[in-house]
């Protein structure tokens, strides 16, 4: 599968520096266009001492260099959640459907933020209608493994799973014999 526009979520959170990096890494694969979608938390979720037209700008910053950096084609979009009438969860699944992969990062429980709410992944696979690649909050990833999946019966073997390279779509899978003879 080719991936030829990719939408990642940014904020201000230290997960997002790793998240941009996978979102990147991706994008290169597969020479794609990255946007990074930034979403202005409402205002009774915000920190109140956050100057947010500033946080805005430094992380837009960091994604424009960073896109520049890796010669990767990008563009920007920031959404206000209270304009918009939209929460964060809902903006990215709306921005998801325009895209072929939705890059997030799992929530970090052990440092909540009010602005994300602690399902956000789950409401992004149920609602982006895409792919969701959805990057630990712990960690650096230097290379992207595979991207594993789980298959359908084979007559009278069953897939248990099947991997699927990152890398233009090369596949080779692994099939087990059905001990227990149930039908899925």
């Amino acid at each position: 599968m080719n991936f030829k526009d990719i939408l990642v979520h940014i904020n201000n959170r230290p997960t997002c520096r790793s998240r941009l990096a996978v979102a990147l890494q991706v994008a290169q694969q597969h020479q794609a266009r990255l946007t990074g979608l930034y979403v202005i938390p409402h205002p009774y979720f915000a920190a109140q001492n956050a100057d947010t037209l500033e946080l805005v700008a430094e992380a837009r910053a960091a994604f424009e260099g960073a896109a520049r950096d890796a010669g990767v084609d990008s563009e920007w979009i920031c959404v206000d959640s209270q304009q918009s009438g939209l929460e964060l969860s809902q903006t990215i699944s709306l921005y998801a459907h325009y895209h072929d992969l939705l890059v997030i990062s799992q929530t970090d429980l052990s440092n909540p933020d009010r602005t994300i709410p602690p399902d956000l992944p789950e409401r992004a696979v149920l609602g982006a209608g895409r792919p969701v690649l959805i990057v630990p909050y712990a960690g650096t990833f230097a290379t992207l493994g595979v991207l594993l999946r789980l298959g359908k019966p084979v007559s009278a073997k069953i897939r248990f799973l099947q991997v699927q390279s990152l890398d233009h779509g090369a596949h080779g899978a692994v099939e087990h014999e059905n001990p227990l003879g149930h039908q899925f």
